[in-house]
């Protein structure tokens, strides 16, 4: 891209004994219609390994300590705890069972599939690398596309549009276009099924729920002097209505479920 991506991590999630990145929680960058044929490509291995770490498989034989529950069994103390316990993952704690608790939260939650999204589209410059991933759904990753990559890309393809039709029309300046983009994380990811075990509600609380978008045109720069910056406020009429198409497409905020 034609600017440096700033950007927050996300601080890594404890798992099952493990640790895995979660990647960004803020990133913003300026934007110039140069980055049009940037590109990173596909989200690398060994970034946001959260969403690796959700779609492993399991099988529940390996799971399962057959000398753990004949323990359990043998203590009078299990039939009591049984007949105490409020919840299905409690029964099987006492049982020595806890990973099967795990693998029904696996099977609830590999019902939808999980991504590692860009914030920053890949097709603009934004890295395949946790400074510009982060955890979503496949379809919240569709949406996000549609309702916000795609649209950024528009705007961009509508500033080179007019940056063209300011150089042919004899104006006393050429004028380029800088877009600012910006992107945050909110919330906290909760589970949507009844009973989910602790290390699971631990887990998705520390994934985002939401992330906050905005761009727009942040100033104009010289197309011969790109360090000479001019203020919206300083461009004359016939400017003005050369760039109020991309004016227009701008997004101050939008929130995207992830």
């Amino acid at each position: 891209m034609s600017g440096v991506l700033t950007y927050s991590a996300r601080s890594d999630v404890k798992f099952e004994g493990d640790s895995f990145s979660v990647g960004a929680d803020s990133v913003s960058c300026l934007l110039t219609t140069d980055d049009l044929k940037s590109s990173y490509g596909a989200p690398k291995k060994g970034q946001c390994t959260i969403v690796e770490r959700i779609n492993t498989e399991w099988d529940v034989k390996d799971l399962v300590d057959i000398e753990l529950v004949k323990k359990a069994l043998s203590r009078k103390s299990t039939v009591t705890k049984i007949a105490k316990s409020n919840s299905v993952s409690e029964i099987l704690e006492h049982l020595g069972l806890k990973e099967i608790a795990l693998v029904a939260d696996y099977n609830e939650l590999q019902a939808q599939t999980f991504v590692k999204g860009h914030i920053l589209n890949g097709s603009l410059g934004g890295p395949g690398d946790n400074c510009n991933l982060i955890p979503m759904t496949s379809s919240a990753n569709s949406s996000y596309r549609h309702g916000c990559e795609a649209k950024l890309i528009k705007l961009l393809e509508l500033a080179k549009k007019a940056e063209n039709a300011c150089k042919k029309s004899n104006l006393k300046r050429e004028l380029r276009v800088k877009v600012k983009f910006t992107a945050r994380c909110s919330g906290a990811r909760k589970p949507w099924w009844g009973s989910p075990t602790n290390e699971f509600k631990t887990m998705l609380g520390k994934l985002p729920a939401k992330l906050i978008v905005s761009y727009y045109v942040e100033e104009y720069f010289l197309r011969d002097k790109p360090n000479v910056r001019v203020g919206k406020s300083k461009l004359d009429p016939a400017e003005k209505k050369h760039f109020a198409k991309v004016e227009g497409s701008s997004l101050r905020k939008q929130t995207f479920e992830l």
